[in-house]
């Protein structure tokens, strides 16, 4: 079904993403939690809720103009079928393009309603509800159709389909789909945010780089630069706040986007956002020298955990280039070295690794303080300062051998890994000191990663090397001219992986036109990056 509503579509200036809200119920009763979806209310409003079942967003963004499609289920529990109507509200610079309903195999034509009469029925249903959170739809024009027969204790499927044009911000375009509703929750029967599934997909005629998100997890599928699929994972799309998703375009190495904010007279906030492309065979790489510290440990034990990690551990080092140096160390009471030093990653070489590591067994305690000096001591060797010093580090457990203070284990690395030292740490379970393995990989301008207690962990490891074993640029550093800017985090700027994004937060004094200058090291080489970005003046967005 076409909906004419040509003034709307022409407001491109004006996009606000549709507030979609779950809601229905009756006085007195308990309001189902809000979600971004319509509403069902039923006819007459004493009659039990109609209640949302599983429901899918699905989201397409060609070249700046975005269709959200919206697939609802609703279940109605009363013990006979009823008369209702399904309310969604449109948002200005929003055109609904295609609704599908059939009843007795027909399909059912609705309408839209402009924002003051909306208003009324927006309030009328408050009224009848007893629940405020439904106001948040009053700027909204309304889409409205009768529903019937809504059949006893049965489902009725609804699709709905809406476009508009996603606006930017010097080169950055925010794509929103409000999910705040109401702030009342159901005590009866809650909705599961696994109910709703979310997915986009981004196409375009040149490449899409950082794609961001400040409001969810998301995972984000670059392989294709042209066309780029985002999904929230199963269990995170939470109503409390509206999903939020940035990107732009960029054919340089490394993309730049800046976002701030500025509501009053005082400083502003920003952050830049960067990433590399997603890696390719002939992109620029630097060997690196790579210490893998394992955990062999009792408590490997658990879950089937050492078998695992020897998995794992054979596929990083079958990852590693001849040109790349590498050394394994295996702890738990004691400590022990694959050799004496550093050796190439010849096949030879990776063969003796392979077998080596599936002898490795499980037992004893953990001792990480002589683990880590071994693996650091190991430094020595690597002279060429172009050449990254790696240290893989997988623990499952707390120290319980040698040095077990978490601040002595910190002082001692930190006196050992100045320059180019990376300590990449990877946590197993809950029983790892987090607060540690944090601050070693901060300290080194690394990354921590974690897994759950069960979970696998074969498959983690190995995508936590592919990412950190190909750095697209190390050494960085900004330089940021005229905005006078203070506060900046991270001080240290870790390394950027191919694939992968950096966030740098920070104050700002002065608004207006500003130069960023991005250096570091490409491929060994020295590189330079430089960007023309405008801090606003006064910005009210953004507040995130």
């Amino acid at each position: 079904m076409k909906n004419a509503t040509g003034p709307v579509r022409r407001r491109l200036a004006v996009v606000t993403m549709v507030r979609v809200v779950v809601m229905a119920g009756l006085a007195g009763l308990p309001i189902a939690p809000a979600w971004g979806l319509g509403i069902l209310v039923p006819r007459p409003p004493e009659t039990s809720p109609i209640r949302l079942g599983a429901a899918e967003v699905r989201v397409e963004i060609h070249n700046n103009v975005a269709k959200t499609r919206v697939l609802q289920e609703f279940e109605n529990d009363n013990p006979r079928q009823l008369e209702a109507d399904f309310m969604f509200p449109v948002p200005r610079g929003a055109d609904v393009t295609d609704f599908v309903l059939y009843m007795n195999g027909k399909p059912v034509s609705g309408e839209v309603i402009e924002r003051d009469k909306a208003r009324e029925i927006y309030e009328g249903i408050v009224r009848r509800m007893k629940d405020p959170g439904l106001l948040e739809w009053v700027d909204y024009n309304l889409f409205k159709v009768r529903v019937f027969p809504v059949p006893a204790r049965g489902r009725t499927k609804i699709e709905l389909e809406f476009a508009q044009v996603v606006p930017a911000d010097q080169g950055v375009y925010r794509y929103t789909f409000p999910l705040r509703g109401t702030r009342r929750v159901s005590a009866e029967r809650p909705r599961d945010a696994s109910a709703v599934k979310f997915g986009i997909e981004i196409k375009a005629d040149e490449p899409i780089r950082n794609v961001y998100s400040p409001s969810h997890p998301v995972e984000t599928d670059t392989a294709n630069p042209k066309h780029v699929r985002v999904t929230v994972p199963e269990g995170k799309l939470s109503p409390v706040s509206d999903l939020v998703l940035f990107y732009e375009y960029s054919n340089k190495d490394v993309a730049l986007s800046l976002l701030a904010t500025r509501p009053g007279a005082g400083d502003g906030y920003f952050s830049l956002v960067l990433s590399p492309p997603v890696a390719t065979d002939d992109a620029p790489q630097t060997a690196s020298d790579v210490v893998f510290v394992l955990d062999t440990s009792g408590s490997m034990l658990d879950d089937n955990k050492i078998e695992q990690a020897r998995k794992a551990l054979v596929y990083c080092v079958s990852q590693l280039r001849e040109a790349d140096r590498f050394n394994i160390v295996r702890f738990s009471t004691g400590v022990e070295l694959l050799h004496q030093g550093l050796q190439p990653a010849t096949k030879a070489a990776v063969e003796e690794a392979r077998r080596w590591i599936e002898g490795l067994k499980a037992s004893g305690g953990t001792n990480i303080s002589e683990a880590l000096a071994k693996a650091l001591a190991l430094r020595s060797e690597a002279q060429d300062e172009s050449r990254i010093f790696t240290v893989v580090f997988i623990t499952d457990g707390l120290p319980t051998v040698g040095v077990t203070d978490p601040d002595r284990i910190l002082t001692d690395v930190k006196a050992q890994s100045a320059g180019n030292v990376r300590v990449f740490t990877f946590g197993v379970g809950f029983d790892v000191n987090t607060r540690l393995l944090d601050r070693l990989a901060d300290e080194t301008r690394a990354t921590a990663d974690y897994i759950k207690p069960g979970e696998d962990l074969e498959a983690p490891i190995a995508r936590f090397f592919d990412k950190i074993s190909r750095p697209a640029m190390t050494g960085l550093k900004l330089e940021i001219t005229h905005a006078q800017v203070y506060d900046l985090y991270p001080k240290a700027l870790p390394d950027l992986f191919f694939g992968t994004q950096l966030i740098v937060l920070g104050r700002y004094k002065t608004a207006g036109p500003a130069a960023i200058k991005l250096t570091g090291t490409v491929g060994g080489k020295p590189a330079e990056f430089v960007y023309e970005k405008t801090f606003p003046e006064t910005e009210t967005g953004n507040a995130f």
